[in-house]
């Protein structure tokens, strides 16, 4: 395999990885946002239950 197609091969792989670090990102802001989300919905301000505790 010649130079060039090894350097060719090496960014084609780079970017790969590159489309799956943003996509894994993507997730991970959406599971962080979830989970804010939750914590919102437990907290004592947004609670809607009547019951005593």
């Amino acid at each position: 395999m010649s130079y060039e197609a090894v350097v060719q091969q090496q960014a084609l792989r780079l970017a790969d990885l590159a489309r799956r670090v943003a996509e894994v990102d993507q997730w991970i802001q959406v599971l962080l946002d979830w989970i804010e989300t939750a914590i919102h919905d437990m907290s004592p301000e947004t609670a809607t239950d009547e019951r005593t505790v």
